[in-house]
């Protein structure tokens, strides 16, 4: 099943040890929920692709 309204995105974190950032797989291989405060995770990300 494809969600065309979700979009094509792929996000890379770069989130160290110890940041209070988790994260599990969710679905097919290659897709993660992430949790954490989301002003911490901003400062994680490193690059968007827009496919």
């Amino acid at each position: 099943m494809q969600f065309t309204h979700l979009g094509r995105r792929i996000a890379r974190y770069d989130i160290p040890e110890g940041a209070g950032i988790t994260w599990e797989q969710s679905g097919k291989e290659g897709h993660y929920d992430l949790r954490g405060d989301k002003e911490e995770l901003k400062r994680y990300l490193t690059d968007v692709d827009d496919r």
